[in-house]
């Protein structure tokens, strides 16, 4: 059981305090020696650490704090709470104006002023610096703003209930430029704290009802209906009926329906479009990308070459042969601006993809290739031998939606692999940047997961009925049976093993199925990992698992495997938390980056973005400096404080994760408590990262179940109906 203290402290020592974490180690005394609860260290004071502003020297502090014990440095009491009382002493002012000068500023100021209300002198302006030998109006000036700043925070602190800790206050401050105008707008709206990352309405919602914020209040209302608007997005729709958001509002702030929708009429940024709201912005995004999509596809110009020619020519020297169905994408690339080209595992969009390269360059155009994810991009570029880049790489994707301009790609044409994974926000960040007669093709696979962003781009194109749509269903190989033939049974719902199989059975001559207990899925997935390491090297070694947490994690999973392929030694590391499981970070992990990072510096002092995705090796571990160096793609990046949280060991990666991506050898692990998570989508897109090998650890009966079980492709979104509506209009006129 956690001991919490309260107890007041004098900072003898700053041990350390980095800024970018606001994290600091303060070497602290009682100020009540003889109090018993409080454990000192080998050095006679007490160690305290944790989050918050930075504690001065010799200042005087309100802590709450867990007292925990180290077994290196023995009691250690970690921050909850800080308070300062604004001091009003003149004894307790010298101590706090001590933290804001120099010592020859503080005596100096002290030889005129002993004794005297000094914080008040200079509130009010009657500090006469002129008195006070070499202390000019510059220098008065500073110790006003420090003074007032200091004040300021002090009294935000303590005026906020413990629930707002500093980690939610020193992000609001970034925004809002001084305590004083962040406390003003806290007391207003309680709700901006949603402003920041990690913070939902729940939390924010805890702080407002103790601040004695009214429970059908109109900030209230609103904040909780624009929750639902936004959870209703992350759940991938673009808007939300009017039945469905009164039940989800209702539930969450309990208060009367017919409040909800009075309030609802006042929320600023949604539209009602015939009882089905959406967030202006996004309904903008898919009204901008219907009329885009529709321009380019009206300047299409047919272009200047004999299809049927080069068929024949390109078929004659690569020795193949192609369907008519895969013929046809070719005339149909040739009419119009706006093609897509769908197909399943194996019906070789690959090879179209290649030959619409040679294609371009007959005609002498220029193109461009694009993909999601940086994984997706290698994965393009090494079949296609082309050099193919994120959007995020391609697009000022971190700026405002009004500093976009048109031509920013000038390329005649642009390829799009992976499109199922592609949400509105970055097709529509696309669109604004190219020309208004850019070839675009869409390749995707209709069958893979959706994208992890709201909208459903590739579906409503498709079943909107208004652009070219190529679906190759042929798969090619499927009679050698083996990973192809796996994953088109799962794809066509078919089950392949039986319930009751226990031991391994193999697949053609490249897929092997593990059948195992439950109680011996942890011992047996790392017994095969092993012998795969044999034959592959690890960056050709991809295990999948459908979640992060639990013994059959991603996170415990890495820890595993981290403990063959690089053991802990007397080298440095730095540890941190997730889901509740510590990960330990060394050199020469492989490590993946889960969050978009900007104008990230390298160590030569080159600014680059490591986008969500990334995969690299961690170079160098600074536990002192809190730091990592990690090597993407030849860029050593510095990681540190924070950023930290941004990376991930990539031995093992959800199935979701790695979509886009492939390895020569894929090790899935599909057990009983993953049930509920599988579905036929997710196995499908999973397995098919294979190029190689794949192993697939399971229970069978939890494989044939998420085989029966297929993901719900349609989402409420208004593309589709958009593009058609614009599409008749365009007919009519």
């Amino acid at each position: 059981m956690s001991n919490i203290i309260e107890v007041e402290i004098k900072v003898e020592q700053i041990i350390v305090y980095k800024e970018e974490s606001s994290w600091g180690l303060y070497g602290c005394i009682p100020v009540k020696s003889d109090d018993t609860n409080i454990k000192l260290n080998k050095y006679g004071n007490m160690a305290v650490n944790g989050v918050s502003h930075k504690l001065e020297k010799d200042c005087i502090y309100q802590i709450t704090a867990e007292e925990v014990i180290d077994p290196k440095y023995g009691p250690q009491y970690k921050i909850i709470r800080v308070k300062q009382d604004i001091p009003t002493t003149p004894e307790r002012q010298k101590e706090f104006l001590r933290a804001l000068t120099t010592e020859l500023q503080h005596k100096a100021i002290y030889d005129v002023y002993e004794g005297c209300d000094v914080i008040s002198l200079i509130k009010t302006d009657q500090f006469d610096y002129k008195k006070v030998k070499s202390f000019g109006e510059h220098n008065y000036q500073i110790l006003k703003r420090k003074v007032l700043q200091n004040l300021e925070l002090q009294e935000l602190i303590n005026d906020f209930p413990e629930t707002l800790n500093f980690n939610i206050l020193r992000s609001l401050l970034a925004k809002y430029s001084s305590a004083k105008i962040l406390g003003e707008k806290l007391r207003e709206n309680p709700y901006i704290i949603t402003e920041v990352r990690g913070v939902g309405f729940k939390k924010a919602d805890e702080i407002a009802l103790a601040l004695g914020i009214a429970t059908d209040s109109p900030e209230r209302l609103t904040a909780g209906i624009l929750y639902v608007l936004y959870e209703n997005e992350n759940n991938g729709d673009t808007y939300i009926t009017e039945k469905k958001l009164l039940s989800k509002a209702f539930e969450l702030l309990k208060v009367k329906k017919t409040k909800i929708l009075s309030a609802l009429e006042n929320v600023p940024n949604v539209i009602n479009l015939n009882a089905r709201y959406a967030l202006e912005t996004t309904y903008n995004k898919e009204i901008q990308i219907a009329e885009k999509l529709i321009e380019i596809e009206e300047n299409s110009k047919k272009l200047d070459i004999d299809i049927e020619k080069f068929l024949e020519e390109e078929q004659k020297q690569m020795n193949i042969k192609l369907t008519e169905r895969q013929k046809k994408f070719f005339y149909e690339f040739a009419e119009h601006n706006i093609t897509l080209l769908i197909g399943f595992a194996g019906c070789g969009k690959t090879m179209i993809q290649k030959l619409v390269n040679k294609l371009i360059e007959k005609v002498h155009l220029t193109s461009k290739q694009m993909a999601p994810t940086g994984k997706a991009a290698k994965v393009m570029e090494k079949y296609t031998g082309k050099e193919s880049s994120t959007f995020h790489r391609s697009l000022p994707i971190h700026l405002d939606e009004d500093m976009y301009r048109n031509s920013i790609i000038t390329d005649n044409v642009i390829l799009v692999d992976e499109s199922s994974m592609c949400g509105i926000d970055i097709i529509n960040k696309l669109l604004k940047a190219v020309r208004n007669d850019v070839r675009i093709v869409f390749v995707g696979d209709s069958f893979q997961l959706p994208s992890v962003d709201c909208g459903n781009f590739l579906h409503d194109i498709i079943r909107s009925g208004v652009f070219s749509v190529t679906m190759l269903d042929q798969v090619f190989r499927q009679d050698e049976g083996g990973i192809l033939d796996i994953v088109t049974r799962v794809r066509n719902g078919l089950e392949f093993i039986d319930n009751d199989f226990v031991g391994v059975k193999k697949y053609g001559d490249n897929c092997y199925l593990v059948a195992c207990p439950q109680e011996e899925m942890e011992r047996k997935y790392f017994r095969y990992f092993k012998k795969i390491i044999k034959k592959y090297s690890p960056d050709d070694i991809m295990t999948l698992t459908p979640t992060k947490k639990g013994n059959l994690g991603t996170h415990k999973v890495n820890n595993k495997i981290q403990s063959y392929l690089n053991r802990k030694t007397n080298e440095e590391e730095i540890n941190v938390k997730f889901d509740n499981v510590e990960v330990s970070f060394r050199k020469h992990d492989l490590v993946i980056n889960v969050k978009n990072s900007y104008n990230v510096c390298t160590l030569d002092n080159e600014k680059i973005n490591i986008m969500n995705g990334d995969i690299g090796i961690i170079t160098s571990v600074n536990k002192k400096e809190n730091n990592l160096i990690i090597n993407f793609d030849g860029k050593n990046v510095i990681f540190k404080g924070e950023n930290i949280r941004n990376i991930r060991h990539s031995y093992c990666l959800t199935m979701h994760k790695s979509q886009g991506s492939s390895a020569k050898s894929v090790l899935s692990i599909t057990d009983k408590s993953h049930t509920y998570q599988l579905n036929a989508n997710l196995l499908y897109t999973a397995w098919s990262r294979s190029e190689e090998l794949l192993v697939i650890m399971c229970q069978p009966k939890v494989i044939n179940r998420a085989i029966k079980k297929v993901e719900n492709m349609r989402r409420c979104t208004m593309l589709q109906e958009i593009l058609i509506q614009k599409k008749n209009n365009l007919e009519k006129t």
